[in-house]
């Protein structure tokens, strides 16, 4: 069986067919989860508690790394993760999604405890005007941590913009 060296990890190479991790001679574990139903998450433990997805490694090593221009990651194309042969991993390019302000406040203050408004009233009261946060915790009846969480997400949500 033919073995080639990762190009990232000293010592680190990887079989051919994809299904035996070699560090410094000696075979590596590969645990098997299934964080969803019917989707096993194969990773190799190489160094300390340090978990690497076994996919990603064998295509890393057999079909070289991901461009650099933008985020990729491995897919499949039978669609079985246990299967990774190198010919069965490409390189898919991560999709990102743009958030609208109002899907921000639908998915990120579900458990706030300021609406929209007032934690834009604090943003704009702290940042500008510089009240202290446990002024404002005060006024709203919530705590201080409470307001800085607020006007974080305030400020995520302009910088997204």
């Amino acid at each position: 069986m033919k073995y080639k060296y990762h190009p990232k990890y000293k010592n680190v190479k990887i079989s051919e067919d994809g299904k035996t991790v070699l560090k410094n001679g000696v075979e590596c574990s590969i645990r098997v989860s299934y964080p969803k139903p019917n989707n096993p998450l194969m990773t190799v433990r190489l160094y300390g508690s340090t978990y690497l997805s076994l996919p990603k490694l064998v295509n890393e090593t057999w079909n070289g790394l991901p461009p650099k221009d933008k985020r990729y990651c491995t897919e499949c194309l039978d669609g079985n993760f246990e299967n990774t042969h190198p010919n069965n991993l490409i390189w898919v390019r991560v999709l990102t999604r743009r958030i609208t302000p109002i899907d921000f406040y639908k998915t990120h203050t579900k458990q706030s405890k300021l609406t929209e408004e007032q934690s834009i009233y604090c943003y704009n009261a702290h940042k500008v005007h510089g009240v202290k946060l446990l002024a404002l915790a005060v006024e709203f009846n919530v705590s201080d941590m409470a307001i800085h969480r607020a006007i974080k997400r305030v400020e995520r949500l302009r910088n997204s913009e």
